[in-house]
């Protein structure tokens, strides 16, 4: 998994959009500065529907990353298992 790295300080933001053609379906979408020096939500705080069964990322907004991201992520992906949902990583990369 690879994701561009630009140079910003834009605030992080994780958008939660579900595609009303595709019920079900559910797109996180970040933005920002995902550095663990910044403030970083907390996975909790990211509302995933609960009738979601597939998760996939738009990550194009991202200006910067560390092991912050990765650690959220991972958190992330550990939720979308517990729940039993596909998870489209595709996003993630450049």
């Amino acid at each position: 998994m690879s994701l561009r790295r630009k140079t910003s300080t834009k605030p992080v933001h994780v958008a939660v959009v579900t595609d009303t053609h595709m019920p079900g379906h559910t797109t996180l979408r970040m933005e920002g500065c995902w550095k663990k020096d910044n403030s970083l939500p907390q996975t909790s705080q990211v509302a995933i529907p609960p009738d979601t069964t597939h998760l996939a990322f738009d990550c194009d907004s991202i200006t910067e990353w560390d092991s912050g991201l990765v650690a959220f992520l991972n958190n992330l992906l550990n939720i979308a298992h517990k729940r039993n949902i596909d998870v489209n990583l595709d996003g993630l990369s450049e």
